[in-house]
């Protein structure tokens, strides 16, 4: 006797939009993920606490999760772009006082750009799948995840711009970790042309650093000792202790005198990173509107490359966590596998 196979019928059901109620709870979770992903991103320019940049990102990689399920279950292409755009003006909400009375035609853009880049992934993604004879979550979701990410990115990188270039909310304290990070990164490139200088030292320890170097190679000018070609450093050494220091702190001073004819005064009992944020901050302070707005737009283009450099790493993961709630709700029966016409797989909302 053969095996009792179960066929599954070719039923005349249609591949179409049957329950809206479904629908609603896609599209709900899609906004809540989305402004919970714009609210902690927000508390983290605000706040300077990475946990919640981290829970933004968590929010922000389930949103789009959700993204690559609208793009599988939801077959309506203008449904689909009702539901994106609900999503993102739900998450433009949080800002609805730069929205009313006086609109902020910035973060207008930005929320434009995020749907633009959301709907595109989506509806590439609706297309891998409309025109497959099989359902291959994967290749749908390696579609919709790449630009989806890349609209939820640009939109936070518009809200580091309106947050610090237009909204004076700049936090001191974000900008001194990042000047800090990049300045102790920066420590052995400077060591390769002045051994020994770091900017973890005092400002004036790391000027004393840089002279000390110099002698070694191209000695600065001073009344204390003439210098004869490549005798100088024979001659330097020869000096009593006492006048080494004051050839030294000598040159300190006149290397002190030049920074400030360019840059202005400061402190150099103080760390040289907080002497080099402080000079930063200055000089950016003493820019034009116009000028502010540029930097901020570079900056803006640069916390997104970083953002985006980072995000790649877990495209895979993303990709997982969107098979793994896909497969959960169909396990549930919240939505089925179709045939069309004896050869076509789809699948819909049950």
């Amino acid at each position: 006797m053969g095996p009792n196979l179960t066929v599954i019928s070719q039923s005349k059901e249609e591949e179409i939009d049957a329950h809206p109620l479904k629908i609603t709870i896609l599209a709900l979770i899609g906004a809540a993920l989305g402004i919970f992903t714009t609210y902690y991103f927000n508390q983290f320019l605000q706040l300077a606490d990475y946990i919640y940049l981290t829970i933004s990102f968590i929010f922000g990689a389930f949103f789009v999760v959700f993204a690559v399920l609208n793009a599988v279950f939801i077959k309506s292409s203008a449904r689909l772009e009702t539901i994106l755009a609900f999503q993102v003006l739900v998450a433009l909400s949080i800002f609805y006082n730069h929205l009313y009375p006086s609109p902020s035609l910035v973060l207008i853009g930005g929320g434009v750009i995020f749907f633009m880049f959301l709907g595109t992934a989506v509806a590439r993604g609706k297309k891998t799948i409309d025109n497959s004879l099989k359902v291959n979550f994967f290749s749908v979701a390696k579609t919709v995840v790449p630009r989806a990410i890349s609209g939820v990115l640009i939109f936070l990188s518009v809200i580091i711009y309106l947050n610090y270039f237009e909204w004076g909310k700049f936090n001191e304290i974000i900008g001194k970790k990042l000047v800090s990070e990049i300045l102790t990164a920066s420590n052995p490139i400077v060591n390769l042309f002045f051994t020994g200088v770091s900017f973890d030292q005092s400002t004036h320890i790391f000027l004393k650093g840089i002279v000390q170097s110099q002698i070694n190679q191209q000695p600065p000018q001073s009344d204390i000792i003439s210098r004869s070609g490549n005798n100088f450093l024979d001659d330097f050494k020869s000096l009593p202790s006492e006048l080494k220091d004051k050839f030294i702190n000598e040159s300190v001073v006149n290397l002190q005198k030049s920074i400030v004819g360019f840059v202005g005064p400061f402190d150099v009992t103080k760390n040289a990173k907080e002497v080099a944020y402080d000079l930063i901050k200055g000089q950016i302070d003493k820019l034009s509107a116009q000028v502010k707005s540029i930097l901020g737009l570079v900056v803006a283009f640069v916390a997104f490359l970083m953002f985006k450099s980072f995000a790649v790493l877990f495209y895979w993961l993303i990709e997982f966590l969107a098979f793994f709630v896909f497969k959960f709700l169909v396990a549930i029966n919240f939505a089925h596998f179709g045939l069309q016409t004896r050869s076509r797989e789809f699948v819909i909302l049950s």
